[in-house]
């Protein structure tokens, strides 16, 4: 089978290949930012940072919220998101509305996102003395994130190696070089 995969190979342009090289580690950067955030276990509420103040939120895309606090320092913006490509949303659009400008506290941590970024993850959310977000929805959230992608890398990868193997071999066609 090795033989085989060198021999697709073989005849290709050096920028072919180089191609394929930066596809694969494209590939592998791509599955370290979704595993690399949510593989990290969700801190008790005794090892977090709490801070209160007025309840906000902003809006980041058209549909994908961020809770924040107003206090005399500043705003402060929050996220519930596991990684760079799911929404910050903690609540509910119609939610978000009834809390702002409501006394609340946000417990967060800083979770890294890729090495040398982080991001406030919200763990538990409190307004008016009612719970909104707490460790156990966030852990539920991260567990099913990760079994949908344990699912889909696997399969993302297999297709993409397909797609380079069926690539690799029309380049070698004398088809794909007729058309020059």
């Amino acid at each position: 089978m090795r033989k085989q995969i060198k021999n697709m190979f073989a005849g290709l342009s050096k920028s072919t290949i180089a191609h394929y090289v930066i596809s694969i580690i494209f590939g592998f950067m791509m599955a370290f930012t979704v595993f690399y955030p949510i593989m990290q276990e969700v801190p008790y509420k005794n090892e977090l940072n709490v801070d209160s103040g007025e309840v906000t939120y902003k809006s980041v895309s058209r549909k994908g919220r961020k809770p924040g606090l107003k206090t005399e320092s500043g705003t402060d913006y929050f996220t519930c998101r596991e990684f760079g490509f799911s929404y910050h949303d903690c609540i509910p659009r119609k939610k978000y509305q009834k809390i702002s400008g409501k006394p609340g506290r946000i417990w967060w941590y800083k979770q890294p996102i890729f090495p040398g970024l982080t991001q406030k993850k919200v763990v538990y959310m409190e307004v008016s003395g009612k719970e909104y977000v707490n460790r156990e929805m966030v852990k539920e959230d991260n567990k099913s994130t990760k079994t949908w992608w344990l699912w889909a890398m696997p399969i993302i990868f297999a297709l993409a190696f397909y797609m380079i193997v069926k690539d690799a071999k029309r380049r070698k066609s004398k088809k794909y070089y007729a058309f020059k």
